[in-house]
């Protein structure tokens, strides 16, 4: 198992790094994907500066009515934006520390984003041994692939740079320096990308998402169990993180679960498959 690990961990990325989900979990035709990202309209604005937003990962089709209000405010503050840092809870392959990417680009079928060199490297230098270029990791995982067609929607031809980050088994003190890196950076948004109350009854998806609603807008992680949400590490350093700047808060967007968000087709065909379980969906911006 080791010299699998140490022959998947060493291969070379190739450049740029091409979609893994197009077609899957998100159109792969652009002109269908386009038609899938909508922005709503209204009041897209809050006071302060952008400083991060929460959004739900996997099947673009039943979370873009929870993502889309996200990225409608993003699109209020995107001239002021030159860097995203998009983080996630690692799901498939286990391993220790933070996994960065090095492709030069990540590729979606509507256009690509360059990555972030600069701030790539300067966080392999500031965490040695505990962040590694390990793009195998990155190639199983969906969600930060997902986020880059609403990028690509909110920033047109020139999108920002961007740094997408998987964390492993991390401790909490690399979490709480990662965020301490990039948490204010100029231009800097940092993106988390978390599903909440997997594999729950609707009825308890709603329950545990209004409890991790309310520990977020508290700015307080500590309440939250593995039960409300895959990234409870990143987001619980995240919210640390965010207490410690003076007149941060959280401000919740959307929420709703697999279910409750399905066009009338896809919900008689999860129906049909038996599904009662859902995921839990939820938008929030912090803001200072």
């Amino acid at each position: 198992m080791a010299n699998f690990l140490s022959t998947l961990f060493s291969r070379k990325p190739s450049h740029p790094r091409l979609p893994r989900f197009a077609g899957h979990l998100y159109p792969e035709p652009a002109s269908e994907l386009e038609a899938l990202l909508t922005l709503p309209t209204g009041p897209t604005h809050l006071p302060g500066t952008l400083r991060a937003l929460v959004v739900p990962g996997g099947d673009m089709r039943l979370t873009r009515e929870i993502a889309a209000p996200a990225y409608a405010l993003l699109a209020r503050y995107a001239p002021a934006i030159e860097r995203v840092v998009l983080i996630s809870a690692a799901q498939r392959i286990p391993f220790q520390g933070l996994a960065l990417s090095g492709h030069d680009a990540w590729r979606v079928p509507t256009g690509s984003c360059r990555c972030d060199a600069q701030l790539r490297d300067a966080l392999l230098e500031r965490f040695p041994e505990r962040a590694r270029l390990l793009d195998a990791v990155h190639d199983p995982e969906p969600d930060l692939e997902v986020q880059l067609p609403w990028l690509l929607k909110v920033f047109g031809e020139q999108p920002p740079l961007i740094t997408p980050i998987l964390a492993g088994d991390a401790a909490d003190d690399l979490l709480d320096a990662a965020f301490e890196a990039v948490w204010g950076g100029q231009n800097t948004l940092i993106v988390l990308v978390t599903q909440l109350a997997t594999g729950v009854s609707a009825q308890d998806a709603q329950r545990l998402t209004a409890q991790t609603q309310q520990a977020i807008e508290a700015l307080d992680g500590t309440p939250l169990t593995p039960m409300h949400l895959t990234s409870r590490k990143p987001l619980g350093a995240l919210l640390r993180r965010a207490a410690l700047t003076p007149g941060a808060r959280a401000h919740t967007l959307a929420t709703g679960h697999s279910l409750s968000v399905a066009d009338p087709t896809q919900a008689r065909r999860m129906q049909q498959r038996g599904a009662r379980l859902v995921e839990g969906y939820a938008a929030v911006a912090l803001m200072s």
